[in-house]
């Protein structure tokens, strides 16, 4: 398997009055847990679709997880997700400064990440998922992204949002920010990291 680890380790500085400006309420949720952004809680972000591959053309699952400094500490390597399975090879992984995930869900909930529906990550199935994100009709349709704690998650998935426009708009500016975002943890890594053979 494939492990990409990204991000820089910083403090904890600010991170409960950072997440006590996160919470709050919304409509249109199913199957809900908890809040994955109350107060002290270890972060996590993931992203999940399949990407045609530069060679051949041909649909690739693909996960990608951001999680907070905290999260390695408590949960070790790993974002502990039924979709990373369904991404053999091509799973991308990252950490980040805590107050840095505060701030990711902060943006998502102006975004409007409360408006939209949301499963139970639990409750996905590898292989089910696995094998619709395949389809070459309608694979690109297929696209989900979780945000979550070490107790609970929810997961945000883009055929569930096909109820109205506004849903969908709200669904991709969401998964643009958590792209992005993505993105830009491992250009922090390869800018941050020494080269070998030099100290730090």
């Amino acid at each position: 398997m494939n492990f990409r680890i990204i991000g820089s380790r910083i403090g904890l500085a600010a991170l409960a009055a950072l997440l006590g400006a996160c919470s709050g309420g919304g409509g249109g949720r199913t199957s809900a847990p908890d809040d994955p952004a109350e107060d002290g809680a270890i972060l996590k972000i993931s992203y999940f679709r399949a990407f045609p591959e530069a060679k051949t053309k041909r649909l690739k699952p693909a996960f990608r997880v951001i999680m907070s400094n905290s999260w390695q500490d408590r949960m070790g390597d790993g974002p502990r997700e039924p979709l990373a399975r369904a991404a053999q090879g091509e799973i991308y992984m990252g950490y980040v400064a805590d107050v840095t995930m505060a701030k990711y869900v902060k943006k998502l909930k102006e975004f409007g990440l409360d408006d939209l529906k949301a499963r139970k990550t639990e409750d996905l199935k590898a292989e089910e998922w696995g094998r619709l994100c395949l389809d070459p009709k309608d694979g690109n349709k297929i696209r989900i992204f979780t945000v979550g704690t070490d107790k609970a998650s929810r997961s945000y998935v883009y055929i569930d949002q096909q109820t109205d426009p506004e849903s969908i708009q709200k669904f991709v500016k969401c998964e643009a920010y958590i792209v992005r975002a993505c993105e830009y943890a491992i250009n922090v890594r390869t800018m941050s990291d020494p080269l070998p053979g030099r100290e730090k």
